[in-house]
């Protein structure tokens, strides 16, 4: 079990023309079947600031907030002692699941895919700090799909596509 923290930040730019940066929280609980392989739960929760272009449409100047539900595989490999003499692990992990926007630019519940790696290193025999970097697509349009002096480039509709990062304990 663990629970990481960091930035989230869009990645395409239909979603970047309705939202910036803005923060994420995700907690997490899995099972190793063995030493590097097992299977991990979480929910994701994602909070992205409007864009600041000021356009007053409904819902398009207010924070942006999702939340995910994801299960998938965890593949790890014990790398190199830390200088501590404690082990690390790298693991990657893919997920599916859904996520429902609760607010601003994405309100529906569709599905939506969550991949990405980290680093666990290993304070105690027990505790572990983490780095991680995950991307994550909703297939769900934020709205409204298409906006004045919008660039081309940005209309609608496309998948809302972020990535986050940070760090974590397990």
């Amino acid at each position: 079990i663990g629970v990481d923290v960091g930035g989230s930040k869009p990645v395409n730019s239909n979603y970047h023309a309705h939202v910036e940066a803005g923060a994420t929280a995700n907690p997490y609980a899995g099972y190793m079947f063995n030493e590097y392989f097992g299977i991990q739960g979480q929910l994701q929760f994602d909070f992205q600031q409007p864009d600041n272009d000021h356009r007053g449409f409904n819902k398009e100047n207010q924070t942006t907030s999702v939340v995910g539900y994801m299960v998938g595989p965890r593949l790890q490999l014990p790398v190199i002692d830390s200088p501590w003499g404690q082990p690390m692990e790298f693991y990657i992990t893919g997920q599916g699941g859904g996520y429902t926007g609760l607010s601003g630019s994405l309100n529906g519940t569709s599905g939506g895919l969550s991949a990405g790696a980290g680093l666990d290193v290993y304070l105690t025999d027990h505790l572990a700090l983490s780095f991680f970097g995950r991307y994550n697509r909703a297939y769900q349009s934020p709205h409204p799909t298409f906006l004045i002096y919008q660039a081309p480039d940005q209309q609608g509709p496309a998948n809302a596509q972020w990535a986050v990062g940070g760090i974590g304990l397990k």
